[in-house]
């Protein structure tokens, strides 16, 4: 069973699977600007996205996305974002006659916490790539920390925790561990997108050792060589700095 075949029956399990509504549900007919009925047939399921995301207010947002996945027929994608944005005023006029049910769906879809069922879906990447990868931490959109930089972002957020640094082989980061490391990200990326059809936020942590007891002595061994003394007067610290292999607070004048 490959990649895909995968992905789809995870999304059958989850109920996830997106049928191509009806010509009638989309309000489609002959008289709206640019209408073929050839390409809703054969790629209504991109058109689904599109309109979808356009009802949401992130058209633009769903069309880049599409465009950079190289799974997708790209001509078709523009047909879609073109036949939308030409019709705009109608498909506006029909929503408010209607009410905009996606955006209540999704809603309620929105809470599913898929982390677990993604994890999952990653485990053959992580085992394929055990000699560079140490783990691959998958947080829902809702559980995304207080001090994320990007918390108010609504996608998932994936950490994938990498072997590297000095002392290991993958040091020092050399153009082949770098496109190591990029393509791993990216079969991470594509497989999420497979699964959910939303983009996730992917980041890269480094470490030396997979081992927890190691890490921590990694630690405790930094501590150990970190000087805590205070600033002097008229100063505050920054953080620290490393000279001659020890840390030092980074002590900088302060400002009135």
């Amino acid at each position: 069973m490959n990649l895909f075949e995968d992905i789809n029956r995870m999304r059958q399990m989850m109920g996830l699977n997106e049928e191509t509504l009806s010509f009638e549900e989309f309000g489609l007919n002959e008289q709206l600007v640019g209408y073929e009925p050839g390409p809703f047939a054969l790629f209504g399921h991109l058109f689904s996205k599109l309109y979808k995301a356009y009802l949401k207010g992130n058209l633009e947002k769903e069309y880049a996305i599409l465009m950079n996945n190289d799974n997708v027929n790209r001509k078709m994608v523009r047909y879609f974002y073109d036949f939308i944005i030409d019709n705009d005023e109608y498909f506006q006029e029909r929503e408010k006659e209607k009410g905009v049910f996606t955006e209540q769906i999704s809603e309620k879809e929105s809470k599913k916490d898929f982390s677990p069922m993604i994890k999952k879906l990653l485990k053959p990447l992580i085992k394929r790539n055990k000699d560079i990868i140490c783990d691959i931490e998958v947080t829902a959109p809702w559980n995304r920390e207080d001090n994320d930089p990007d918390k108010s972002s609504d996608r998932y957020k994936v950490i994938v925790t990498f072997i590297g640094g000095p002392k290991t082989k993958y040091w020092p980061v050399t153009q082949f561990v770098r496109g190591k490391f990029n393509k791993i990200v990216d079969e991470v990326w594509q497989t999420i997108y497979g699964f959910l059809s939303e983009a996730s936020d992917v980041y890269i942590e480094i470490t030396h050792n997979c081992n927890k007891s190691e890490k921590e002595e990694e630690s405790l061994e930094m501590k150990e060589n970190e000087l805590t003394e205070k600033c002097w007067k008229g100063y505050t610290q920054k953080g620290m700095k490393t000279m001659f292999g020890k840390r030092y607070p980074n002590c900088v004048k302060k400002t009135k």
